[in-house]
C-alpha cells in the first residue's frame, strides 16, 4: 500500500513539474533567409513561437508545446510577391507563406505539421492549413508586436506568437525597417459604430428594444408592430490631431493638423454604416519625404491609413490615399483595403498651408468616405518646424460669403418694406387733407 501511496504521489508530482516545464514563456528565435545569388538577406523573422494543443486519451487534454529556436532548421523561398518562410523542429514543421496586396506584406496561409508524444508516450498527430490574410506592414517596413496574437486557429491547435518583429520583403542592409507597432502594445482604441435594424411584427403591441454589444460595437434592433426608420444621431467631430514627418536629417518637412474620420457602408441590401474616428493619442505617425513627393502614415493596432502628397507646377496636392484594416468593422464589414491613387484634392502654394475648418466629405471607394475636418496641412518646404503663410480652402470662402449674402438680402428686403410703409404713409396722408 506504500509503495502504491508513493507511485502515485511521483506520479503527480512529475505532472507539477511537466505542467511547470510546458508553460513557461516561449524562447525569442532569430530566423533569416538570404537571397539565391547575393547572399543577402531578404526576410528577417524574430519570434516566440508557442502551440496550444487540445487532443483526447482518455478525457480531453491540453497541452502547451514551446518551440525550442535551438532545435530550429530555417529554410524557405523569397519572391517579389510572395515569400515562404519553413521552420522545421523535433516532430514537426510550420510553413508560412507571406504575399503583398498593393503595397501591404501579409501572411496568407500557415501550414503546420507535428506529431505530439504526450506524458504517457501517446503520439498524437496535428496537422493543420490555415488563410488567415494577416496583415502586416507596408512591404518596405517591419511589424513589430511584443504582445501575443493568435496567428493559426485549428479545431485543435492554435500557434500563438510573441515578441514579433518581423519582414518578409524589402529588407535593406540585413537590418529591420523602421517597424510599425501593433496596438496590443498600447492600450485599445474604439470604433464608434451605429448599427440599427428594424423588422415588423404582429404578435405584439408593445415595442420592445434589445440592445448586444460586442467587441466595442453596439447593435440595437427594435421590433415594433409597424415599419419604422430609426435616425442615429449625429456623432461629434474627430479629435484633432498634430502630427509631423522628419527626413533623413531629422528636420521637420511635413506638418498636419487634422481631424480623420472613415465612414464605410456594407455593399449589401442593409446599408448597415460604420463610422471609425482616429484617436490621435493612439496612433503612431511615420512617413518620408522627397523633394517633389511625401507622405504621412496613421498606424494602430491592424490598421493603418496612409496620405500622398504630390508638387505640381509650383503648387502641391493630396494625391493617394490608402487604408488598410483587419475584422475591426462589424457585420457584413470584415475588413478593409482601400487605394485611391487618382485623388488631386487639398491644393494650396508651395511653401504655404492649406487650411480648412470646414470638414471636407472624401469619397476614397465606391463604400468608404474620408471626412477630413479642422485641416491645416503643409507637406512641403516647411521652415524651422512651423506652418507658413496659409491659403484658405474654398469652403471656408463660401461658408463666410454665405451669411455675407443673407445679411445683405435681409437688409434689402428691411429697406424695401421700410420705403413702402414711408410710400404707403404718404399716400394716407395726402388722402385726408382738407378742401
Amino acid at each position: 500500500m506504500a509503495v502504491f501511496v508513493r507511485a502515485v504521489f511521483c506520479a503527480i508530482w512529475l505532472g507539477f513539474v511537466f505542467a511547470l516545464a510546458t508553460s513557461e514563456e516561449p524562447e525569442t528565435g532569430d530566423y533569416a533567409l538570404n537571397a539565391t545569388g547575393t547572399g543577402d538577406t531578404c526576410l528577417k523573422a524574430n519570434m516566440a513561437l508557442q502551440l496550444k494543443l487540445t487532443y483526447v486519451v482518455e478525457t480531453k487534454e491540453t497541452a502547451i508545446f514551446n518551440i525550442d529556436p535551438a532545435k530550429v532548421t530555417v529554410s524557405g523561398v523569397c519572391g517579389d510577391t510572395t515569400t515562404t518562410l519553413n521552420l522545421s523542429f523535433t516532430n514537426g514543421n510550420i510553413m508560412f507563406t507571406f504575399s503583398k496586396e498593393n503595397t501591404i506584406s501579409v501572411i496568407a496561409a500557415i501550414d503546420l505539421k507535428l506529431k505530439y508524444t504526450t506524458a504517457k508516450s501517446i503520439v498524437i498527430p496535428f496537422k493543420v492549413r490555415d488563410t488567415p490574410n494577416y496583415r502586416l506592414a507596408h512591404f518596405n517596413e517591419s511589424y513589430k508586436c511584443n504582445s501575443a496574437e493568435e496567428l493559426l486557429t485549428g479545431e485543435n491547435v492554435t500557434l500563438i506568437a510573441s515578441h514579433v518583429q518581423l519582414q518578409p520583403f524589402g529588407v535593406s542592409n540585413n537590418t529591420f525597417s523602421p517597424a510599425s507597432i501593433c496596438s496590443e502594445n498600447y492600450t485599445s482604441t474604439t470604433a464608434k459604430t451605429t448599427t440599427t435594424i428594424t423588422t415588423t411584427t404582429t404578435a405584439s403591441t408593445n415595442g420592445t428594444t434589445t440592445t448586444a454589444s460586442t467587441n466595442g460595437t453596439t447593435t440595437t434592433a427594435k421590433t415594433t408592430t409597424a415599419p419604422s426608420t430609426t435616425t442615429p444621431p449625429t456623432p461629434p467631430k474627430p479629435e484633432k490631431g498634430k502630427y509631423n514627418v522628419t527626413d533623413k536629417d531629422n528636420q521637420i518637412c511635413l506638418l498636419a493638423q487634422m481631424g480623420v474620420e472613415l465612414v464605410i457602408t456594407s455593399s449589401d441590401k442593409k446599408k448597415n454604416s460604420t463610422t471609425f474616428d482616429v484617436n490621435p493619442s493612439k496612433v503612431i505617425a511615420t512617413g518620408g519625404c522627397e523633394k517633389n513627393s511625401s507622405y504621412v502614415r496613421l498606424a494602430y493596432n491592424q490598421w493603418n491609413m496612409t496620405f500622398y502628397f504630390k508638387t505640381s507646377n509650383k503648387t502641391f496636392h493630396f494625391s493617394r490615399f490608402d487604408a488598410n484594416f483587419t475584422t475591426l468593422f462589424p457585420g457584413p464589414i470584415k475588413g478593409l483595403n482601400v487605394s485611391n491613387t487618382s485623388l488631386n484634392l487639398l491644393s494650396a502654394s508651395l511653401g504655404k498651408a492649406y487650411e480648412c475648418l470646414t470638414t471636407q466629405d472624401i469619397p476614397v471607394w465606391k463604400n468608404v468616405l474620408l471626412k477630413l475636418s479642422d485641416l491645416k496641412l503643409q507637406p512641403f518646404l516647411v521652415k524651422n518646424g512651423t506652418f507658413g503663410e496659409v491659403e484658405d480652402c474654398t469652403l471656408d470662402k463660401d461658408s463666410l460669403l454665405i451669411p455675407v449674402i443673407v445679411g445683405s438680402v435681409l437688409v434689402a428686403l428691411i429697406v424695401i418694406v421700410l420705403i413702402a410703409y414711408l410710400i404707403s404713409r404718404r399716400r394716407s396722408y395726402a388722402g385726408y387733407q382738407s378742401i
